[in-house]
């Protein structure tokens, strides 16, 4: 279930933002040779999208359980969950976690969200294709979900996990062009060590 879960929401939104991604690209860039890609791309959503009943099913069960803040809908009063996949995607854990076992983790992300921003900065100032592209792929999945977490709740950092790759490489874009040696190091060292303890608090409970 677990897998079948992921597969399909990697259909449903990462499929969806290549679409969109290439479309963007193809008009304003460069141009691109859309129908075998989106031939391939339909493709693959309709295999996915054989997932679909287990996926309603999953969504609906979650949706009835409650205590997911992240799972609410979104409303003006809550809006600061929009933020909060990537306060996941930096510490990894729970507010509620970090606040009983290791609260002084939470200046870590300041920090990375710093240096996630300044690596997008870089990356739509390299100008390059694969970057914008990189940048569209990542970012498009949250305005999907943020547009449909107004009507059902869907914004949840569960169905974004998949795009964790991508935010370290944007992060990482941002971490070594930090000039001073000492510092870039220093904080790749600490980000490594709290994501390390991080992890291991996770197995041992």
């Amino acid at each position: 279930n677990i897998l079948s879960f992921y597969t399909h929401i990697f259909s449903a939104f990462f499929i969806a933002s290549q679409a969109v991604a290439v479309f963007v690209i193809h008009l304003t860039k460069k141009k691109i040779r859309l129908g075998p890609y989106f031939v391939s791309l339909l493709v693959a959503g309709i295999i996915c999208a054989l997932w679909l009943p287990i996926f309603l099913q999953q969504q609906a069960y979650i949706a009835s359980l409650g205590g997911f803040p992240t799972l609410e809908k979104l409303t003006i009063s809550n809006l600061y969950l929009l933020f909060y996949p990537f306060y996941k995607f930096a510490l990894m854990t729970d507010v509620s976690a970090t606040l009983q076992h290791f609260p002084f983790i939470f200046l870590l992300f300041p920090l990375l969200s710093a240096v996630f921003l300044y690596g997008c900065f870089l990356l739509l100032n390299d100008r390059h294709l694969g970057s914008i592209y990189l940048l569209c792929l990542f970012f498009f999945p949250f305005l999907f979900l943020g547009l449909l977490g107004f009507l059902t709740p869907l914004y949840s950092f569960r169905y974004f996990s998949y795009l964790y790759p991508f935010y370290l490489l944007i992060m990482a874009r941002g971490f070594f062009v930090i000039k001073n040696t000492s510092l870039r190091y220093g904080l790749l060292i600490l980000t490594v060590a709290i994501w390390l303890s991080t992890i291991l608090y996770y197995y041992t409970i």
